[in-house]
């Protein structure tokens, strides 16, 4: 993102009207007095359950890529019979490469009176995840205490960040919520060693980007943010719901992409796949061919995610997925990649974010991807999910990946690049019916339903008996 001076300004402007300076936003910082008068500017309370005051995130990248980091929510009670679960409690989730979080809050009702989150009553428990996914992730939470109409929340985490990826790190920070927002601040600062990549998507708030001694400061601010208005049906899947700011440290794609190659090809090494490349994929030149009869070879495999440490992000080697009999995307996906290489063809892992806001381009790093799939290459290159080994072809991508960014993890790759999207043809589902009469006693009725692509894999799980069950129903 260019910077010029006039978003400076624009900044500077910004902070002095909303009387938010780097002192006076802090939360606890300020008088219960002092707050109750600040949640009291507003002309008019909005019509919510909740009006969210200040919503501030801190970033401090140190030399060695570590983090610390510092959140800030303070927002008032409209209705508390509305409020959600969510705000009437302290919640913070931490994995393998953070600390422990640092929870404090704090409640000041409209009578003055304060009431502060008592430490004893956090409890750590098991993170919730996904069905099929089983983590070391840990959530910490408690209750918060004396909510009322009128009180005023504070609520500071802080926690301790250690990037796994050695080529530098993404994050993403959401410029707009659910609930009105008074401000919305985000700060990150890292030395001038490192590169720092910046980007908005779907808004443009005023930031500023500026040098102070051997670091660089990023600022952006935005004053009276709306909620959110909810997607109206039917929107497109990569439409930018959610205005977004994207900030990363690694120099470019070109060293994500070969810092996961080294971790594929270091989890390959030595996995001997030869033997069982030519039993599953035989005499076979032809790549597609190939990758369809390992797809299919590997039937008695299921869908499982482990991730304990680093293995949330390092795949497990062949033979362990063999053993165990399950594995998840990026498992599997090296599982065919080794056999594919085995058998003499190029193939290759590619990660991707299969969420609806993908606009990764200009924060190029490792963190943000939450799915792995497989390039082939060849004169004919093409793309497979290997979670979907029970459903669809090699060629043939779910329709969550379809349209999705992509990162080939290959030393080669400089770019991201876009799968392809089917064309409506391609996705048919014809449903013939036949109804026949009889002068006396019951007739007769048959259905003849036909599915092509992505819907065809719909079905082709449940098998001959599960369709033949789904058809009794």
């Amino acid at each position: 993102m260019f910077v010029n001076p006039v978003a400076l300004l624009l900044l500077s402007a910004l902070l002095t009207s909303t009387g938010l300076s780097a002192s006076s936003s802090e939360a606890f910082s300020r008088t219960p007095r002092e707050v109750l008068a600040w949640a009291a500017e507003a002309p008019e309370a909005p019509k919510a359950a909740l009006e969210i005051l200040l919503d501030a995130i801190e970033v401090v990248v140190e030399a060695n890529g570590h983090e610390r980091w510092r959140t800030v929510l303070v927002y008032r009670v409209l209705d508390l019979e509305a409020l959600p679960e969510s705000f009437k409690e302290v919640r913070a989730d931490w994995g393998w490469t953070s600390s422990r979080p640092e929870v404090q809050a704090r409640i000041i009702r409209a009578d003055g009176s304060v009431h502060w989150l008592d430490p004893a009553l956090l409890v750590e428990v098991a993170a919730e995840e996904l069905a099929n996914v089983y983590s070391d992730r840990r959530t910490l939470r408690a209750p918060l205490p004396a909510l009322a109409p009128g009180a005023v929340v504070e609520v500071e985490v802080r926690q301790q960040m250690t990037p796994w990826a050695k080529s530098g790190t993404n994050h993403r920070f959401a410029l707009q919520n659910h609930w009105p927002t008074r401000a919305l601040r985000v700060r990150v600062t890292a030395p001038m060693a490192l590169l720092f990549h910046v980007t908005q998507t779907g808004a443009s708030w005023p930031s500023a980007l500026r040098d102070e001694g051997k670091r660089r400061v990023l600022e952006l601010e935005a004053r009276d943010v709306p909620a959110l208005e909810e997607d109206e049906p039917g929107s497109p899947e990569d439409f930018p719901a959610v205005p977004l700011l994207w900030v990363s440290t690694a120099p470019d794609w070109q060293h994500a992409a070969a810092e996961y190659a080294g971790i594929v090809d270091q989890v390959l090494e030595g996995t001997h796949l030869e033997t069982l490349a030519r039993q599953v994929v035989g005499e076979t030149r032809d790549a597609r061919e190939a990758a369809n009869r390992i797809l299919t070879w590997m039937g008695p495999l299921r869908y499982a995610s482990v991730n304990l440490g680093e293995t949330s992000i390092v795949p497990r080697r062949p033979e362990e997925v063999l053993r165990r009999q399950f594995g998840d995307c990026k498992d599997l996906a090296t599982l065919v990649v080794g056999l594919l290489r085995a058998a003499g063809f190029e193939a290759w892992t590619a990660l991707l974010l299969t969420e609806s806001i993908d606009n990764i381009d200009g924060a190029p790093g490792l963190r943000l991807f939450n799915h792995a799939i497989v390039r082939v290459g060849g004169s004919s290159p093409f793309w497979l999910d290997a979670t979907a080994f029970d459903s669809l072809p090699a060629g043939v991508l779910p329709a969550g990946d379809e349209g999705r960014r992509v990162l080939v993890a290959a030393k080669t790759t400089e770019r991201l690049e876009r799968l392809p999207v089917a064309s409506p043809e391609a996705n048919r589902k014809r449903l013939q019916g036949r109804v026949e009469f009889s002068d006396i006693g019951k007739g007769r009725v048959s259905e003849r339903h036909d599915r092509e692509g992505t819907l065809a894999g719909l079905l082709r799980p449940l098998g001959s008996k599960g369709i033949a069950d789904a058809r009794e129903r």
